[in-house]
């Protein structure tokens, strides 16, 4: 195979790799702010409100959940190497409380 050919392969299995790893990227994002809405609403739509049991183990749950998509996202972007700001927290709204809980959910025992 000429040079030439070569050259142009690797530059189109570089494209491609690099669509994939966006492609990824936009989804996990999606996830992620899919996660953090459904955890702040259900926060909105009991706020005042004492939670009963059943209430609190679902809090948690989507807190775990949050925590775990902003985990990924941060994951996929170390794997991109894009650079880590702290005003990516603002940017998407991650609570101080979700900071907390990154990380992958824990498993029930």
């Amino acid at each position: 195979m000429p040079a030439q050919d070569s050259d142009h392969s690797l530059l189109a299995l570089e494209l491609e790799l690099k669509q994939e790893r966006a492609s990824a990227y936009f989804s996990i994002t999606k996830k992620m702010e899919n996660a953090l809405r459904e955890f702040y609403n259900f926060d909105r739509e009991h706020a005042g409100n004492e939670l009963h049991q059943e209430q609190i183990r679902r809090r948690t749950a989507l807190l775990q959940a949050a925590g775990e998509r902003v985990f990924f996202f941060l994951i996929q972007r170390e794997a991109m190497r894009l650079p880590y700001y702290e005003e990516l927290f603002e940017d998407f709204g991650i609570s101080t409380e979700v900071r907390k809980n990154i990380g992958p959910r824990q498993q029930k025992k």
